[in-house]
């Protein structure tokens, strides 16, 4: 991870006021050039950071222990979330988004040290020098799987530049606002696939019907917490955006419910993108992810022109459609056992969720009727979706009481 980012991060801070040209043509009222500047170096560093300590966490993937990182991020969103609401309240300007950008940093990677610490306490931090054997293989096949894994980040990172050139700084944060909350949900949505990868690297070989059945069942599974949680996120997200942050951020809501349609068709394909790495496919994740890169490149810019704030959300639709269309295609003819992407629950939930909005009940007002119409929403689709997937919710439960000590 050091060999990719480094290059980058030198780059970044090296040409810092080339970029703050480019994305800020005009300047910003309040700031010189030099301050903007400073901006944009912090929070590359930051990414930077995150990257590499993610890379040395991710031995607790090693464990089956996903669920560190998930808690992580989830536990990340709070702080972030609170250190930008103090910054536009103080009037930090680009500075909250960078502090806010750091605590949520912070915090994602002290809760994954403290699991790291008690599941592995042998494994230190100890960057070093790589050999060329290392580098060349890192250069083949990890590119390929670093690439596959950088679609949300450019989705967000390269819309907030579009959009502070494009628009205004005060669209970014709406921007900023919107994607993130859909991309904490995302997180938790892709927690019952986390056994996909480990499982059908094991089993593919010795016992591919197994595999193939493991497969099956999480695709299920995933496509059930997928439509409770980002058909919530759709149908809720203005609501909750609203009784957080106040009056004067409804287009932050807007841009949460048009980027949860692309986060939407990231998770249909996700299990392909598994079961690829799995079977050492790396290459077709890989393409798909940079048909999906071009693709929201280019519609982002041209929407983002033409419309504004929202065809930046669009565009990643747009980039995230084609890119599932390339795996769909790809995987079909490469992978050695096809299992198809769920359908039928994203179009249930997608239904539900526009009736809900339509009929005008997602209008609330009080935190007792958002989190009473989450849980009956959640409660409604969850039933609906696992009958339409066949799941057994009586099975689940007798299962569930047999495992308890």
């Amino acid at each position: 991870m050091a060999l990719t980012v480094t290059p980058v991060v030198i780059l970044a801070v090296w040409g810092a006021p080339w970029l703050a040209a480019l994305v800020f043509p005009t300047g910003v009222p309040g700031y010189s050039d030099a301050q903007i500047a400073m901006v944009l170096r912090v929070m590359v560093v930051a990414m930077a950071a995150s990257l590499i300590l993610g890379a040395h966490f991710a031995a607790l993937k090693g464990l089956q222990r996903s669920d560190v990182e998930v808690a992580a991020q989830v536990l990340a969103l709070p702080a972030n979330a609170a250190v930008l609401l103090v910054g536009l309240l103080h009037g930090w300007g680009l500075w909250a988004l960078a502090f806010a950008q750091l605590a949520g940093i912070a915090v994602a990677a002290s809760v994954q040290a403290v699991g790291t610490r008690r599941l592995l306490p042998h494994l230190s931090f100890r960057p070093g020098l790589a050999g060329w054997p290392v580098v060349l293989s890192y250069l083949t096949l990890s590119t390929l799987a670093l690439v596959s894994q950088v679609g949300d980040v450019f989705d967000s990172q390269w819309d907030k530049l579009v959009i502070a050139r494009y628009v205004d700084s005060e669209a970014v944060t709406a921007f900023h606002v919107g994607t993130m909350l859909v991309l904490q949900a995302k997180a938790l949505a892709l927690l019952p696939l986390m056994p996909l990868l480990a499982g059908v690297a094991e089993l593919r070989v010795a016992r591919p019907r197994e595999a193939q059945e493991l497969q099956r069942s999480l695709v299920k599974v995933g496509a059930v917490a997928s439509a409770v949680v980002l058909g919530g996120v759709f149908v809720f997200a203005p609501a909750f955006i609203l009784l957080w942050l106040g009056p004067g951020y409804e287009e932050a809501g807007v841009v949460a419910r048009i980027f949860t349609v692309a986060v939407a068709l990231n998770l249909v394909v996700a299990p392909i993108a598994f079961q690829a790495f799995a079977e050492g496919a790396h290459r077709l994740a890989a393409v798909a992810a940079l048909t999906n890169i071009a693709v929201n490149a280019f519609a982002s810019l041209l929407l983002t022109v033409q419309v504004g704030l929202y065809g930046a959300a669009v565009g990643s639709v747009v980039g995230n459609m084609a890119g599932a269309g390339v795996l769909v295609a790809l995987g079909r003819r490469r992978l050695r056992a096809w299992v198809s992407p769920a359908i039928r629950t994203p179009v249930l939930a997608a239904g539900a969720g526009g009736a809900v909005v339509i009929s005008g009940v997602a209008d609330v007002r009080s935190w007792p009727w958002l989190l009473a119409s989450v849980l009956l929403f959640a409660l409604a689709v969850g039933v609906s979706a696992a009958r339409l997937e066949g799941i057994s919710l009586r099975a689940a439960a007798g299962a569930l009481r047999r495992r308890r000590p």
